[in-house]
């Protein structure tokens, strides 16, 4: 690149220094130019209804939220009342669970003698799960003896 010469360099300087000064001029006008819409604007219908708007905007956020904590204040009266209710109906229920468990006690009681009775009437079938484990007694051992000799009899004749 060939080097510039001192005119050439005073010629730059000056040009710059015009076009600069113009490019400040034009940004200056055009700030200016967008101050002054933005001002307009700002005083116009448009911007009296965005503060209309964002008026009743804000009422309804608030009417919504005075709903909610409306809400949530009976949710917590109705969660003390939960408790409340509980611990008045401790004492009752904890009753009825002693009187229930007397109750069982007894039934159970009375069951086990009644059932304890009818298995000593019948001992030899008492706790016997299936025919194998059953301790066969002495008259019905006589009486399968027998049908076996009268089927074996009948079979032959």
């Amino acid at each position: 690149m060939a080097k510039l010469s001192e005119q050439d360099k005073a010629a730059n300087k000056a040009s710059q220094k015009i076009r600069d000064k113009a490019y400040h001029a034009r940004l200056s006008a055009h700030r200016d130019a967008r101050a002054e819409v933005e001002k307009r604007i700002e005083a116009g219908p448009e911007a009296q209804a965005v503060l209309a708007a964002r008026a009743a905007m804000e009422a309804g956020i608030a009417a919504r939220n005075d709903a909610q904590q409306a809400i949530a204040n009976q949710i917590t009266a109705l969660q003390e009342r939960m408790i409340a209710v509980g611990k008045e109906c401790e004492a009752p229920i904890n009753a009825a669970k002693k009187d229930r468990d007397v109750a069982w006690a007894a039934k159970d009681k009375r069951s086990r003698a009644e059932l304890a009775r009818v298995d000593a009437q019948f001992p030899d079938v008492a706790n016997v799960q299936y025919v194998g484990a059953w301790e066969i007694p002495a008259d019905v051992q006589k009486r399968m003896t027998e049908a076996a000799e009268a089927a074996r009899k009948a079979a032959t004749a």
